[in-house]
């Protein structure tokens, strides 16, 4: 699979992993800004992606942000969108994080779609039945 990536900005950054078995491409802010605690912020990255048809793009936090409250909210990317990347951040910590161009933002993981068939039914199997939804499956 080859993903095809338009720079649209200067300071645009190519997505790269930092080892050849990452599962994840590291995404990049092309502007400073800061994200108030509790702000939600969209940060532009200044790339569009060409993703290969039969998969998408999946947006994910990075984990060195996360454990500072800040997290990605949004993030499928479909093989037909070719506008800009942009990433939904939300800063649930309790101080202001601030962004620097060329940061390190976001990952993006890229996944096969598999072919799947809708059938309306009346009933579904019981065995498989947990019922309750959030935290049917015991604590």
């Amino acid at each position: 699979m080859k993903l095809k990536v338009k720079k649209i900005s200067k300071k645009a950054q190519i997505p790269s992993k930092h080892d050849k078995n990452d599962a994840a491409f590291d995404l990049y802010a092309i502007d400073a800004q800061s994200l108030l605690a509790g702000q939600t912020a969209i940060v532009h990255t200044g790339i569009c992606l060409e993703i290969e048809s039969g998969f998408f793009g999946k947006i994910e936090s990075r984990s060195s942000l996360a454990r500072k409250g800040i997290f990605c909210t949004a993030g499928v990317i479909d093989s037909g969108y070719r506008g800009e990347v942009m990433i939904v951040m939300n800063n649930k910590g309790s101080e202001d994080y601030h962004i620097h161009s060329g940061h390190r933002i976001a990952q993006l993981v890229i996944f096969k779609v598999e072919e799947v068939e809708i059938s309306e039914t009346d009933s579904l199997d019981e065995q498989a039945d947990r019922g309750g939804g959030f935290g049917s499956s015991g604590e």
